[in-house]
């Protein structure tokens, strides 16, 4: 299992590096269905995007996580994007079956440098916030607020957009309890196989375990599609597998973008 694990990540570098030698339109970043990852690059001022999804986290037989987000992101500004995440969670372990509200999160990005000839890559900082607003006693959040810092970095070449992101949480602690910071990372890449209309993405994205009593972190592995219907609506679909122990056997998620 180990070994066929380790061939997935070694066919998903290579794809990736063929897919930079493929050079030959911009194109324009589609961020679902990554796991994780962002793009560098805000929405315009006064433009507006809803993202819904749902994501089936399978860790065993006996355990499953049914998960359904809602995020509404704006262009505040020029070079800065506002983003709140609404989670619905559905947890399924043996004879316990938990639902409700997850923990809110808010996002503001803002953008440092602008992508053009001379200095290609976009970079920007993105705050973090998550709300406690899922029952801790449920198991639905920590009962406590986490704030994080993330860099994030995009480029684009013709037909490719590769995104670079590294972030640092700050974990609350919950009482009688006591968690790690965690570290994030994540690398994606975006494939533009039919102009304006489909894309093919992959990402490897992975984060230190916050539980100290808990050994190994989670890393995924994941392909998907992107396909545009019109100027406002795309449809996506993905597929991840875990690397590590500690990460979800697989991971199915789809969703659907509406631009304002």
């Amino acid at each position: 299992m180990r070994s066929q694990k380790k061939c997935l990540l070694l066919i998903f570098l290579v794809t990736l590096f063929i897919s930079l030698l493929l050079i030959s339109d911009p194109a324009q970043a589609i961020l679902r269905p990554f796991l994780t990852t962002e793009s560098a690059v805000p929405l315009d001022r006064g433009q507006t995007k809803l993202e819904t999804g749902l994501r089936y986290e399978r860790f065993s037989s006996s355990e499953k996580i049914y998960s359904f987000n809602a995020e509404l992101t704006t262009g505040i500004i020029n070079n800065l994007e506002f983003l709140v995440d609404v989670p619905l969670i559905f947890k399924r372990k043996e004879a316990d079956n938990t639902e409700g509200l997850g923990d809110l999160t808010m996002k503001a990005k803002l953008r440092f440098l602008k992508g053009r000839e001379a200095t290609p890559a976009s970079i920007a900082g993105q705050l973090i916030i998550k709300f406690p607003s899922g029952d801790r006693d449920r198991g639905l959040g920590t009962g406590e607020a986490d704030v994080g810092l993330q860099l994030l970095a995009s480029e684009e070449f013709p037909l490719i957009t590769v995104h670079l992101n590294l972030g640092y949480t700050f974990i609350g602690n919950p009482p009688g309890r006591e968690f790690r910071d965690i570290l994030n990372y994540s690398l994606a890449f975006e494939y533009e196989a039919l102009p304006n209309t489909l894309k093919l993405v992959g990402e490897l994205t992975g984060h230190r375990q916050e539980d100290p009593a808990t050994s190994g972190d989670p890393l995924s592995l994941l392909a998907g599609i992107a396909h545009r219907l019109d100027k406002k609506i795309v449809v996506d679909a993905g597929l991840a597998v875990g690397l590590t122990p500690r990460s979800p056997d697989y991971t199915f998620n789809v969703g659907m973008t509406y631009n304002f």
